[in-house]
């Protein structure tokens, strides 16, 4: 099973008038820097079945950039579908996240630090004691073994957003 974790893009660093922290949006430049890197994730990695996204502005905003790319880049333009979760909102625990992933052939996931970090941790280290810091836009690709969700997961690449961005332009 693959499995590709995104934190979200940069977002504004200010809660709206009125609002929350749920309504905080990408930023121009984070959703440009995303828009950017997306087509390396597209070309590196199995295109998803489903793309599960926390339910924060933020977070599906990233989805909806993710969801673009890969549609530009399929012949029909078919899109995974998008499943919204609660359990990956920023204080998730890895183990409600992990009880909402489907167990199909690959995964996107797109959340919040501190649980995208955990769940890295915990599916390829095994460990709910570390965490991994993942930068706005990150993506993490695991190999998990078998089509379930559980330990013992391959980093077969981790790259940061602006990592990303030049392997989109060739670089």
């Amino acid at each position: 099973m693959d499995l590709l974790l995104f934190r979200h893009g940069h977002a504004e660093n200010s809660i709206p008038p009125g609002g929350n922290d749920n309504d905080r949006k990408l930023t121009a430049a984070g959703r440009k820097g995303l828009e950017a890197a997306a087509p390396a994730w597209v070309s590196l990695a199995p295109a998803p079945t489903v793309i599960v996204v926390s339910p924060l502005v933020r977070a599906r905003q990233t989805a909806d950039i993710l969801v673009a790319a890969l549609g530009a880049a399929t012949e029909h333009g078919q899109s995974p579908s998008l499943q919204i979760e609660n359990a990956l909102r920023p204080d998730g625990s890895t183990e409600h996240a992990l009880e909402v992933l489907p167990e199909t052939d690959s995964v996107w996931i797109v959340t919040h630090m501190p649980l995208v970090g955990d769940l890295v941790a915990r599916l390829a280290v095994g460990t709910d004691r570390s965490s991994m810091p993942l930068t706005p836009g990150m993506g993490v690709w695991l190999e998990l073994p078998g089509h379930h969700i559980g330990y013992g997961g391959r980093v077969v690449a981790s790259l940061s957003q602006e990592a990303a961005e030049k392997v989109a332009r060739g670089q």
